[in-house]
């Protein structure tokens, strides 16, 4: 062997079965830094709405007086006028002026947030409209099914 001639062989460290507790910690520490920020923990203000479950068949309608469609871009149609937040809420202040029970049915698709809706509703409330449903579209069977296995 070519370690013979020079004895080299005797100079040779033989490797350490020693563990090296610095490179785990290291490792724990990238590990616990990923599991943080990948977290779905979100901690935001806000209003806590408890839903029930509700299958479609079962859903209630009430008898509503007006009827108010919230498109793209927050567009307000109300009594066959299109509106906005300023000019909503006086509209709906002379619509129901003068009623003691009155009831706002909102339609709104997906894409609406749902700080337009809870404006909306204080908006209604401000003027004395006593209940706001929202119209309860049932969801094709795929999305049904996607969201009910929990993915």
């Amino acid at each position: 062997m070519i370690t013979r001639p020079l004895n080299l062989l005797s100079r040779l460290k033989k490797p350490s079965l020693r563990f090296d507790v610095v490179a785990l910690f290291d490792i724990m520490v990238v590990v616990f830094g990923f599991t943080l920020l990948s977290s779905r923990f979100i901690f935001a203000p806000g209003i806590t709405i408890d839903l029930p479950r509700v299958a479609a068949d079962d859903l209630v309608g009430i008898r509503t007086d007006a009827v108010l469609t919230i498109g793209a871009n927050e567009m307000l149609l109300f009594e066959g006028a299109i509106l906005n937040f300023d000019n909503f809420e006086a509209r709906l202040e002379d619509y129901f002026a003068g009623r003691t029970d009155g009831a706002l049915l909102i339609r709104a698709d997906r894409s609406i947030s749902m700080e337009t809706l809870m404006e909306v509703a204080q908006l209604a409330r401000a003027v004395g409209v006593e209940r706001v449903q929202i119209a309860a579209v049932p969801a094709p069977a795929e999305e049904r099914e996607f969201f009910e296995s929990g993915r």
